[in-house]
């Protein structure tokens, strides 16, 4: 199954988004993935970041922010599986990082169940409104991401678990849910980890 999905990601056999089809999808995966409890489904590749390092959530701000969130829930990347809801970079006309369309999104969902049906993970997090309509893609649900001193909660999706907490980008951080808000949507990871 893993040695499947991964030539078709090579071979790019996927709907062509306009936007990205000079994109390489920025994806890790492997065999020791496979014993990953925890999947993070954050939005995009980053231009500045994961286009370069090749690594999800990694090599530029968003990627620092978010270790930074991992080690106050005492977890490391290598004790979790992290991906996108889309797998490629949405880059705007000005060639600034973009959201991804709600289309572009739809076209990445086979691929991000595909990811969840071979990690099979305890827990799924969720950063961010894109992850969140990417999972509502897959099957429909009535999750939310907290508002403002709303503490998050895990909730039942297709058979897993879900927690919707926000993204770790600089922009968020600043006008939407501060550091300080964030370590406290993680402890909550890391406590439901306990009890679970």
């Amino acid at each position: 199954m893993l040695k499947d999905f991964l030539e078709k990601i090579e071979n790019k056999e996927c709907p062509n988004c306009p936007r990205m089809s000079a994109c390489k999808p920025v994806l890790q995966i492997t065999e020791l993935d496979i014993k990953k409890t925890i999947m993070f489904i954050a939005e995009a590749p980053g231009r500045l970041g994961a286009e370069s390092s090749r690594i999800p959530l990694y090599g530029d701000q968003t990627g620092k922010n978010f270790e930074e969130l991992l080690l106050s829930a005492k977890l490391n990347r290598q004790q979790c599986y992290i991906t996108n809801a889309v797998l490629c970079v949405p880059i705007d006309e000005r060639g600034n990082n973009s959201t991804p369309k709600e289309s572009e999104i739809r076209n990445c969902s086979g691929l991000l169940l595909e990811q969840i049906q071979i990690i099979k993970p305890r827990l799924i997090v969720t950063l961010g409104k894109s992850a969140l309509m990417a999972l509502y893609k897959i099957s429909k649900h009535q999750i939310k991401i907290p508002i403002i001193n709303e503490k998050p909660s895990v909730h039942d999706w297709n058979g897993f678990k879900v927690l919707a907490l926000y993204h770790p980008s600089p922009k968020v951080m600043n006008m939407f849910r501060n550091k300080g808000k964030q370590y406290a949507d993680f402890k909550v990871i890391q406590d439901w980890l306990k009890e679970n």
